[in-house]
């Protein structure tokens, strides 16, 4: 698990370690410059000519750090500081004075851009708050137009460390090396677009100062799937969980198959489908695994009603339309899982769709469901614009949990986990461009029903579903790529996943 830290507790961080610890800021500086400098070395190479853009804060001084470091390896660099002030730091002149001494080439006006190879951005750092204009937004522009490599120190120039949002302009880097702790600015869009690749050092603050100030923002690494429980070796069918997944309706027979492949892939050990009887045919072909029972208008109830009742986790919604009888179905699902606290409910996307026109009694919501939408199904249950939730998505998501009784995974580029149950927002880092298509989300469904299944509790088996699905999206990417990736492609990856 990665914490994920806004600039209020980063500074927190570094002061605690400089006042209270009694590590020098210079250390801590030469450290971070050094960290720097190997990035730039593993990533492209020795014998780059690199050029580092300076403001007049700690984050300038860092890059007057690089500059020499360079030198002294024999590698060839320079400083361009395009405006001083008077409020520069004490750490800032005394890096600069330490230059001059090396007799390292410093610009204060702008430089021969053509003779450098790589832009190290060190004008501002996480501390920003202001747009950028002037001297400093010409420069910015200037470096993005320019077609050489950009790394930026700690964060890109003119992105909010809080929100990820561009104040004003921003550099554009291709590497990004931050220090301590992820920012949240350099995982929200567009701060990620601008950031590039992102490379995380310790340039020496202790573990104890970086414990107080953990934030209840988090994402998972490999290293969480280790949380995934083990598979019995004594197991059967019967003990790998049963998953009952409602959905498809007429000619939507692939919202049913996706979601109950997922849950077998997951490992589950019985997976019913209940869908209209027009299905019956096609899944019978494409699933043969799974126990299917099928409904016509007259009996939809009593049939919904028996697969709840035979599985210990209920997927619901995909694919099942906005006819009266889906509504008679999200109805079913609703009222009995008012009734069966013990049961998790997955209600995913035409399922979300209907509860926003139900009006559902939010008396009856009791904790065991888990909301997947994605931001036009959002905005939908929650009244607030696609707009308005884009602003702020971290936000608007702790608001709604904190109103309602759910679960809930809000499914964007950045897919977001909360809960009214239990402290905190996990967002989510796994994933890839190409996950944007048709079925995907319904494998989703399926592999948090698995998850479930495994006896989870409800936000963690939701958060390791929304890292795993990201993990099998990258496997079946390497395989297709972005653009040709489809759902199946994610089915397969799963199993690469396991794999790994």
């Amino acid at each position: 698990m990665e914490y994920l830290i806004d600039s209020k507790n980063m500074k927190e961080i570094d002061k605690q370690t400089i006042e209270k610890v009694g590590i020098p800021s210079l250390v801590l500086m030469e450290r971070a410059a050094l960290s720097v400098v190997t990035a730039i070395e593993d990533q492209y190479g020795k014998g780059q000519r690199v050029l580092c853009i300076c403001g007049t804060g700690n984050n300038g001084a860092d890059g007057i750090a690089v500059a020499r470091i360079l030198q002294e390896r024999g590698e060839k660099s320079a400083i361009y500081i395009p405006k001083e002030s008077e409020h520069s730091t004490e750490e800032w002149k005394i890096q600069l004075a330490i230059a001059e001494s090396l007799k390292i080439p410093i610009f204060r006006k702008s430089p021969n851009w053509d003779e450098y190879t790589i832009l190290v951005d060190a004008i501002f750092g996480i501390g920003l708050s202001r747009e950028i204009t002037g001297i400093y937004r010409d420069v910015i522009e200037w470096m993005n137009r320019f077609h050489t490599k950009v790394v930026a120190v700690d964060i890109p120039s003119g992105i909010c460390s809080c929100t990820g949002g561009v104040l004003g302009c921003a550099v554009r880097a291709d590497l990004t090396v931050t220090f301590g702790l992820q920012k949240i600015g350099l995982v929200k869009f567009p701060g990620a677009w601008y950031a590039g690749k992102v490379r995380l050092e310790n340039p020496g603050f202790p573990r104890e100062v970086i414990e107080l100030w953990k934030t209840d923002v988090y994402t998972y690494t490999k290293e969480d799937l280790r949380k995934i429980p083990l598979r019995v070796r004594d197991g059967n069918k019967g003990t790998f969980g049963k998953v009952a997944v409602i959905a498809g309706t007429k000619n939507m027979a692939g919202a049913a198959y996706f979601s109950a492949m997922a849950a077998y892939r997951m490992g589950v050990g019985l997976v019913q489908i209940c869908t209209c009887e027009e299905n019956r045919s096609i899944l019978q072909m494409r699933i043969p695994e799974a126990v299917l029972s099928t409904y016509t208008e007259d009996t939809v109830e009593v049939q919904v009603r028996q697969v709840m009742e035979w599985a210990d986790v209920i997927v619901a919604g995909p694919g099942i339309g906005q006819s009266e009888t889906a509504k008679r179905i999200v109805s079913c699902v609703l009222n009995y899982a008012a009734e069966h606290r013990e049961k998790s409910v997955v209600l995913d996307a035409d399922g979300l769709n209907l509860f926003a026109k139900l009006e559902y009694p939010l008396e009856k919501l009791q904790g065991n469901l888990i909301f997947t939408p994605h931001l036009g199904e959002f905005s939908r249950l929650s009244g607030w614009s696609v707009a308005e939730l884009k602003t702020d998505l971290e936000q608007k998501v702790r608001e709604y949990v904190k109103k309602y009784h759910v679960c809930l995974v809000c499914k964007d580029v950045r897919t977001m986990v909360a809960s009214q149950q239990e402290e905190g927002v996990y967002i989510n880092l796994s994933g890839c461009s190409g996950m944007g298509t048709a079925g995907s989300g319904d494998v989703l469904t399926g592999i948090i029903a698995g998850m479930l299944a495994m006896g989870l509790g409800r936000k963690q088996a939701a958060e390791l579903g929304v890292y795993f699905h990201g993990l099998a999206g990258e496997k079946g990417a390497e395989k297709v790529g972005d653009y040709a990736l489809c759902a199946s492609e994610i089915l397969e990856g799963i199993v690469k996943v396991w794999n790994m």
